[in-house]
């Protein structure tokens, strides 16, 4: 009885990657919503570090140097990136409409110094 161990180590199957871990060794991760093995956490720390070290693409940066792009003579309205969805649609500055964006719905920023363009 002596050769037996009394304290067996339990493993579980990892749902994201199928690999077997120890159970003790998992983290719940809030964007998966779920529970993941530290070989899928590491994974996901690598990737974002590599993210956060890579150049934006040209069209990202063209955006982003580019600034403000006004609709028309009068240059009270301004085309608009949703940043949920990526719609674009054109933001009336003067009647500060819409409010919403009209594919999903989500708020815009009131202030126009918050404005994110």
């Amino acid at each position: 009885m002596a050769d037996i161990p009394m304290h067996k180590e339990v493993k579980t199957k990892c749902k994201k990657c199928g690999r077997m871990s120890p159970a003790d060794q998992f983290v719940l991760d809030s964007y998966e919503r779920m529970m993941i093995c530290p070989l899928c956490r590491k994974e996901k720390e690598e990737k974002s570090k590599v993210i956060k070290n890579e150049p934006l693409p040209a069209k990202k940066q063209q955006k982003q140097e580019s600034g403000i792009k006004y609709v028309g003579e009068d240059r009270t309205k301004i085309k608009h990136t949703c940043a949920r969805c990526n719609h674009d649609f054109v933001y009336d500055t003067v009647s500060k409409h819409p409010k919403l964006c009209p594919y999903c719905g989500v708020r815009l920023l009131q202030n126009q110094k918050e404005f994110k363009w």
